[in-house]
């Protein structure tokens, strides 16, 4: 395993700068604790844009997603941008997506820009849908999936070997936005979480512990009855 302090450090800077900076916030959604061999869904959210008066639409995005492959993989084939720019699909958003690495971290850079038009009162082309059909004041601009690295090796605890839980972060920097007329938005430039991984028995395990549990029921059963082929107990 490759030393965390120089994530951890970054995301506690990042976690508190996020904070004092002024709406739009992008922010990032994901599960405090999964278990080893559960999928780890993270929201990328963006709130903001329509509060303290403002009625300011989304236009288009790009950041850097930093997360550690010691502790989580990336699966490709789950996730995906979010709706509130339209549906890539049928043409009314362009996307992309990068891969890179920045030391001992991995990073998916995501790009989208909606080729919608604002709204009715300022449309050209005025065919819809408008990016203010689609968008609330928060919404989710991308889902990314990963699982717990197999490789993973748990501390031991008190309880057991393998027992203890790993920790990890994940963080996006490099944050650009733009409205829907192409104009710069201010945001906060990064933001961060944790997310523990918790050791869970795995399927062999699990099956053991089953075949013992029946065997322990049948000789029960066995003594109970006195029959040498028991199976569930029937009387007293």
């Amino acid at each position: 395993m490759k030393p965390l302090l120089s994530l951890i450090v970054f995301l506690c800077c990042t976690l508190s700068s996020a904070q004092s900076l002024a709406i739009p916030v992008v922010s990032i959604d994901a599960p405090e604790r999964v278990g080893a061999h559960s999928n780890v869904f993270v929201n990328i959210i963006i709130s903001g844009l329509q509060s303290d008066g403002s009625d300011t639409l989304l236009g288009g995005f790009q950041f850097d997603f930093f997360y550690d492959p010691d502790f989580l993989v990336f699966n490709a084939g789950r996730g995906g941008f979010g709706s509130g720019l339209g549906n890539p699909y049928t043409g009314q958003a362009v996307t992309d997506i990068g891969f890179s690495s920045a030391d001992s971290l991995n990073v998916i850079n995501l790009y989208e820009a909606s080729l919608l038009e604002a709204d009715p009162e300022t449309c050209l082309f005025c065919t819809g849908p408008f990016l203010e059909d689609l968008q609330t004041d928060s919404f989710t601009l991308a889902t990314l999936v990963f699982y717990p690295n197999p490789n993973l090796v748990f501390p031991d605890t008190p309880a057991g070997p393998g027992t203890g839980n790993l920790t990890t972060g994940v963080a996006i920097h490099n944050i650009v936005l733009s409205d829907a007329f192409g104009n710069h938005l201010p945001a906060n430039e990064t933001a961060g979480a944790f997310i523990t991984i918790v050791p869970e028995p795995n399927s062999f395990i699990l099956i053991s512990i089953g075949l013992v549990g029946l065997a322990s029921m049948r000789v029960y059963c066995r003594q109970k009855t006195g029959h040498p082929l028991a199976g569930p107990c029937q009387g007293k």
